[in-house]
């Protein structure tokens, strides 16, 4: 089962997504959208169309032939990009997306990375992001300003 608030899309899955879903709050000129229901009543009412920038968000946008899969420009959500050949999965959960990659294939831990979490006696106390790179070498982070566009 997957936590409220967190997606997982493969490959497969992120063609064949015939509605647009927002995971969190996007802001425009004309509205505060709340998650994928908002979304719906903001695109059926709304002149402009406008898809959201601003605010905390990651989402799927379908338009005609075309999704785009991105989070707000700040990058206050982020989103993490398995691959492995042709199989892909894109989840804004770390710990969904790597259980789902250690099914499809042996993952590489990268120990160099990890060292990023910080620990004070065994307890976790943060972590810094020091590149795009998670301990996971078959997941990345997709950086802030780039979209997956299907």
């Amino acid at each position: 089962m997957i936590p409220e608030g967190c997606f997982l899309f493969e490959r497969t899955d992120v063609f064949a997504c015939k509605q647009s879903q927002l995971y969190g709050y996007g802001i425009t000129s004309e509205a505060l959208i709340f998650n994928t229901l908002g979304l719906d009543e903001y695109l059926s009412n709304s002149t402009s169309k406008a898809l959201p920038e601003e605010g905390r968000f990651c989402g799927i946008f379908v338009e005609e032939n075309n999704i785009l899969i991105k989070t707000d420009k700040t990058g206050q959500e982020l989103l993490y990009f398995f691959q492995a050949g042709e199989d892909w999965a894109i989840s804004n959960s770390f710990l969904l997306l790597a259980k789902h990659a250690s099914k499809k294939t042996r993952l590489t831990f990268l120990p160099e990375i990890a060292s990023g979490f910080h620990l004070k006696k065994g307890q976790h106390i943060g972590e810094q992001l020091l590149s795009h790179q998670t301990m996971i070498k078959e997941i990345s982070i997709i950086p802030l300003t780039w979209q997956v566009q299907a």
